[in-house]
């Protein structure tokens, strides 16, 4: 990739020109060691948000009465399920008898029939015509009842799930649960009932052993049943889940974390059933097709929504710390994705109310309106990932899905084929009227200092270009080369990157805001961003040797030891204002000598005003970094 810089100066990669600029890191994320007192104090501020303690319910809504706001509408039926399944993590995992307290409050705060005035559909449970809705309860009640003995909750489990097992039906599909309590002709079957009443009836199943084996048989073949309907109709084979199918045949094969989840906690439960080794093999299918394409960098899962769908994570994770501790190999595999999810949303809480937010790598806004069930990752993660006060889990991801990156003003899509992950980045103008600058931010976190390789994956439907700033450092313009469609491409960047968190910004410049220096295209597919972050470029090679001298009105850089296959060789200067601003690279080739030496000289003439000082890199003929020198100032 080629580019002008400054005039007649050519540079050879832009990121040349990021790659000797002075950074700052936007904050540093370490995966350590996971505490019971991060835990609590990130329950504690999401309690103190969000729970109702005089009604034992869970506001919607950050900005509620609690919180200074004026929202006050309950969350909704099915997530306030999910919600509740945290204090079973909670309680799990501490003991503390103060969460088995709010499991019964919360519990009894379900059962008041004075949820209209909250904003759900019904006043009771019993109304509710959503089979799924009913499974989310049934299953958190299970648990409950296993971990504080209290027949109530299998009781409430048991009516509920015997209610979701009568809709049952056969007129399509030859089986399999109907989503709703409504006709079949109006109706789908889908993964959120049937894998959660599979969970459902294979708990119940191992709750009635001892006490009542008849019935415990009876929801043994009734889980093997659901489960099998559900894979045979619902699952596409390697993990991969399709969401659901309509009466009419439609099938709707959107991706969906908590698909995987609960298909993965079934194939679990009816392992723990049977004992048999292939439900297990299915539940690692299951994860790690998520873990694959449904990840924003290989571990950190994406931002599925700020609205109920922040649940689905939940789900999937929840699912995930089940089978993690099923056996020291799935532990080793899967407790670090999970310390991971949990250090990220633990990180990335704001400073007013210590809440996260939907995207667990980005932290919220102090204005923003965040919903409970994205709240509760920080707390809920922690409590299912385990404390561990000696062990690290490091991790540096090598790649970041461009459809989960922070954004603003762009738009997403699936249209074209061969893309990774769950889709690609569109158009960069998806404001109402098209005037906006639309821009994609990734994350980037290295190990140490060092010049690293970026990689872009996109598709242009024509010659095309982007900014890309490192940092919050000055925008310079890359290049991408058009292709015919769905013709994938990878252009490669060289840049310099601080130990830690880093910031690479591409941005989309408007005509509306860039008359004379506009962008080609808005539309301009990103795949996602690859880095080699564990191969950085050495600040200086050891066979090669540069010096450089001030003579007259020029800054004369001389480079010993090349090789032929260094020819030419190119001299990068990275500029720098009195004030430290970076204002640009300038890159001037030069053959190499017979005796492997090359000289240039950089006239002060031909720089910009207000320099003050340089850094010096030296580039092979494909614009990869051979030696960064050292610094100079400008008198």
């Amino acid at each position: 990739m080629r580019k002008k810089l400054m005039g007649r100066i050519l540079s050879l990669t832009m990121a040349l020109a990021m790659a000797l600029s002075v950074l700052t890191s936007g904050g540093v994320l370490t995966v350590g060691a996971m505490t019971a007192d991060q835990a609590q104090e990130a329950m504690d501020a999401f309690l103190s948000v969000y729970y109702k303690e005089d009604e034992h319910r869970f506001y919607k809504f950050s900005d509620n009465p609690q919180n200074g706001g004026e929202q006050t509408k309950e969350t909704d039926f099915w997530v306030s399920g999910v919600l509740w399944d945290t204090l079973n993590d909670a309680y799990e995992a501490t003991g503390d008898e103060k969460y088995a307290t709010m499991i019964h409050d919360v519990y009894e705060g379900f059962l008041n029939n004075e949820h209209v005035s909250w904003g759900w559909d019904v006043d009771h449970w019993t109304e509710n015509t959503y089979n799924d809705d009913l499974c989310w309860w049934a299953q958190a009640a299970a648990r409950a009842y296993t971990l504080t003995n209290n027949s109530e909750y299998l009781e409430l489990a048991t009516e509920m799930y015997e209610k979701v097992y009568s809709h049952w039906d056969e007129t399509f599909l030859d089986g399999g649960i109907l989503w709703r309590m409504i006709p079949p002709e109006e109706n789908q079957k889908n993964v959120a009932t049937n894998a959660n009443a599979a969970i459902v009836a294979a708990r119940l199943s191992k709750i009635y052993a001892d006490t009542d084996p008849e019935k415990s048989a009876a929801y043994e073949e009734q889980a093997l049943r659901i489960y099998n309907w559900t894979k045979e109709n619902l699952y596409l084979g390697n993990g991969e889940m399709l969401d659901n199918i309509q009466f009419n045949g439609q099938k709707n094969n959107w991706k969906f974390s908590y698909n995987n989840g609960l298909f993965a906690g079934a194939s679990y439960e009816l392992y723990t059933i049977t004992g048999d080794e292939s439900y297990m093999d299915t539940a690692r299918l299951c994860l790690d097709w998520v873990i694959e394409n449904l990840t924003f960098d290989g571990t950190t899962m994406n931002d599925e929504g700020n609205g109920d769908a922040a649940a689905f994570k939940i789900v999937f994770l929840r699912q995930m710390s089940f089978i993690a501790k099923a056996n020291p190999a799935d532990a080793e595999k899967y407790l670090p994705f999970l310390k991971s999810n949990a250090s990220q949303a633990y990180t990335h809480r704001r400073a007013s109310d210590n809440l996260c937010g939907s995207n667990l790598a980005i932290t919220p806004g102090e204005e923003d309106s965040i919903y409970s069930i994205s709240s509760v990752a920080a707390p809920c993660l922690l409590f299912l990932s385990g404390f561990d006060d000696q062990e690290t889990y490091p991790f540096y991801a090598t790649f970041w899905q461009a459809e989960g990156a922070e954004r603003s003003d762009v738009a997403t899509g699936t249209n074209q084929s061969g893309y990774t992950g769950g889709g690609h980045i569109v158009w960069w103008n998806d404001d109402t009227n098209h005037v906006k600058d639309g821009w994609v931010n990734f994350p980037v976190k290295v190990p140490e200092d060092g010049i690293y390789k970026l990689q872009f994956r996109y598709y242009s439907r024509q010659e095309n270009t982007r900014r890309m700033s490192v940092n919050g450092g000055d925008p310079v313009k890359l290049t991408f080369s058009g292709q015919p469609a769905n013709q994938w491409l990878v252009s490669s960047e060289y840049v310099y990157l601080h130990e830690g968190e880093n910031s690479i910004r591409l941005t989309y410049y408007n005509p509306t805001n860039h008359p004379n220096d506009a962008d080609t295209d808005p539309w301009f597919f990103l795949d996602k961003l690859m880095v080699e972050v564990f191969e950085p470029y050495s600040s200086l090679q050891d066979n090669i040797y540069v010096s450089q001298t001030k003579q007259d009105d020029a800054i004369v850089t001389k480079i010993d030891n090349l090789q032929a296959e260094e020819q030419p060789c190119n001299v990068a200067l990275a500029l720098y204002s009195e004030e430290g601003r970076f204002m640009g690279t300038t890159i001037q080739s030069v053959s190499v000598e017979a005796d492997g030496t090359a000289t240039v000289s950089t006239s002060l003439a031909d720089l910009p005003q207000g320099v003050g000082s340089y850094k010096v890199m030296v580039l092979d003929p494909s614009g990869a970094p051979l030696a960064s020198a050292f610094s100079g100032t400008i008198q």
